[in-house]
């Protein structure tokens, strides 16, 4: 008897998880054909108002041998403006009748104009839209958000994809910084430094079709709006600082001769104490380099020198003088490690860091 009832309940409930299955599958089909499916949207800010261009995913068409066509672009671009980005996304669906699903966003791209000082009001659109991933990418475009885009890239199934690529591939080889929603929301309005890649469009010649996409800049955004540009070229060291990076390479020389060496971070402890009443920042960053032949002891010395005096610098021009640019996420080492001396300054926390000093010391090994 107790074998037929359970064997009822297990018939029951198999029946029951098909029909719910099967009805949240077709449900799920007919939401999705009344959707438009962003990947990237662009914001930037024109006459007061906002601007958006969404990137929305084109399937291939009925009857196709492959699911897409490399001639022919599988994404479309949709304008919207309106006095908020809410807006100007609804802007977008009454042009299509269908409702933006950003479900699949994975890149938001600002323009210069763009004020960033209350991420919260900015992203409001996000906060109140619960498919929305905090992790998607945040960027600048080098000019206008549109431009980005606007570009049409035939080696990638998606653009979008091209440009998460570039963005992580950079990241890791200490050549930009990388910024996701999470990081801006969890700021307080106006109080926060934020590093954000750039993404540049460049051209190799009017005959070639195909745009190359650049990503070795990175801006220093403060008071909501881009204090200065960091470039790959001279402050790819600071990179190395930031937890994305894990590779770098860096001109040096070997018996008199200049050559590329590509290094490996194998260790970072970053920490804040006071020394003499002050805040300290005492940085330990370790980094292996291959074998350079019999003089490799002497160019892992050289680059471990190079390394440690440009953070040196990069230091000091964050905050020497009355700046407080907190590239380096002081603020919150300071909350983790020393949360007394961070209530006692909640009030001026730049202020408080105004006055730090660092203590970077790099260390070099070889394989």
């Amino acid at each position: 008897m107790k074998i037929e009832r359970f064997t009822l309940a297990l018939f029951l409930f198999i029946a029951g998880s098909f029909v719910l299955l099967f009805s949240s599958s077709r449900l799920h089909g007919a939401d999705i054909r009344q959707r438009l499916l962003c990947h990237a949207m662009g914001i930037d800010v024109e006459n007061g108002e906002y601007h958006i261009t969404a990137q929305i995913f084109k399937p291939s068409q009925p009857g196709s041998d492959t699911p897409v066509d490399i001639t022919q672009t599988n994404v479309e671009v949709l304008d919207g403006r309106g006095g908020t980005i809410a807006q100007a996304i609804a802007d977008c669906e009454q042009q299509r009748g269908k409702k933006l699903f950003l479900g699949h966003l994975k890149l938001i791209c600002l323009g210069r104009e763009v004020d960033l000082s209350k991420p919260r009001e900015l992203f409001d659109f996000c906060l109140g839209d619960k498919t929305v991933c905090l992790g998607t990418d945040i960027c600048f475009g080098e000019k206008k958000a549109e431009e980005l885009l606007q570009t049409h890239l035939t080696t990638e199934m998606i653009s979008t994809e091209n440009y998460i690529d570039l963005i992580d591939y950079n990241a890791k080889t200490s050549r930009c910084a990388r910024c996701r929603l999470i990081d801006l929301l969890g700021e307080e309005d106006g109080k926060f430094t934020a590093l954000i890649p750039v993404l540049e469009v460049q051209s190799k010649g009017s005959d070639v079709k195909e745009p190359v996409m650049c990503a070795e800049r990175t801006a220093v955004v403060q008071n909501g709006k881009i204090a200065r540009v960091l470039d790959a070229q001279k402050d790819g060291a600071v990179f190395l600082l930031l937890s994305n990076s894990d590779s770098a390479v860096l001109q040096a020389q070997t018996s008199g001769v200049p050559m590329a060496v590509r290094i490996e971070k194998s260790g970072l402890k970053r920490s804040m104490t006071t020394e003499e009443g002050k805040p300290c920042f005492d940085c330990r960053l370790t980094v292996v380099i291959d074998t350079l032949g019999e003089n490799g002891g002497a160019a892992a010395a050289q680059i471990g020198k190079r390394i440690e005096e440009s953070l040196k610098m990069a230091f000091e021009k964050s905050y020497g003088g009355d700046r407080a640019e907190d590239i380096f996420g002081l603020e919150k080492l300071l909350r983790f490690d020393m949360p007394r001396e961070y209530l006692n300054n909640k009030g001026d926390v730049q202020g408080y860091l105004s006055k730090v000093k660092a203590k970077i010391k790099v260390i070099c090994m070889v394989k």
